[in-house]
C-alpha cells in the first residue's frame, strides 16, 4: 500500500442527462449553503418551489446536447486527467465530485483503500465552491468515523490531510 494518495476533485455532473438525474444533481448542488447563501428553510423553499419544478427539464436538454457516449464531459475529462497523473506518479490517484458521482465519500473510500491514511489535495482549477466545500466536511468526518467503526483504525486515527497551499 502506498503511503500517500491524491484526490482530484471537481464540481460534478448529473449521472445522466435525464430529467430525474438532473433534478437530483440540482437539488444536491443548490441545497449547499455555499451555493445559495440563505437560511435553510428559505433555500429549501426557493429550490423546491421555483427551481426544481422547471429547471431540471431545461437543463437536461442542455446536458443531452453535450453528453458523449462515454458520459458527462466533465467527469470523462477528470477521469482522463486522473489516468494521466497516475501514469506520472508513484502515488494512487482517485477522482471525486463535490456533487454527483463519484461522490467525495466514494472517491475518498477508494483512495484510503489504495493509499492509506495520508492524502494530498491537488486541484486542477480553483473554484471556491469546489475547493472550500471539499475540505474537512461532515462527509469526510463520517467516512473517517465509519473507517474507525469498521475496524480500520489506521485509516481513521492516522488520517492526515495535506491541502496544497492556497
Amino acid at each position: 500500500m502506498a503511503s500517500r494518495g491524491i484526490l482530484l476533485s471537481n464540481l460534478g455532473s448529473p449521472d445522466s442527462p435525464t430529467t430525474a438525474d438532473v433534478r437530483a444533481y440540482l437539488n444536491e448542488f443548490l441545497m449547499d449553503e455555499r451555493v445559495l447563501d440563505t437560511p435553510y428553510l428559505l433555500r429549501r423553499f426557493i429550490v423546491s418551489a421555483f427551481i426544481l419544478p422547471k429547471r431540471p427539464k431545461e437543463s437536461a436538454e442542455a446536458y443531452r446536447s453535450i453528453w458523449t457516449d462515454a458520459g458527462s464531459p466533465l467527469v470523462v475529462t477528470t477521469l482522463e486527467l486522473r489516468d494521466l497523473v497516475q501514469e506520472r506518479l508513484d502515488e494512487p490517484v482517485e477522482v471525486a465530485m463535490r456533487y454527483g458521482s463519484p461522490s467525495m465519500t466514494e472517491g475518498l473510500s477508494r483512495l484510503i483503500d489504495r493509499a492509506g491514511p495520508e492524502l494530498r489535495e491537488m486541484a486542477d482549477e480553483f473554484a471556491s465552491i469546489t475547493h472550500l466545500s471539499g475540505r474537512r466536511t461532515p462527509t469526510l468526518d463520517r467516512l473517517l468515523a465509519h473507517a474507525s467503526l469498521a475496524g480500520d483504525s489506521g485509516a481513521a486515527a492516522g488520517f492526515r490531510w495535506h491541502p496544497e497551499p492556497s
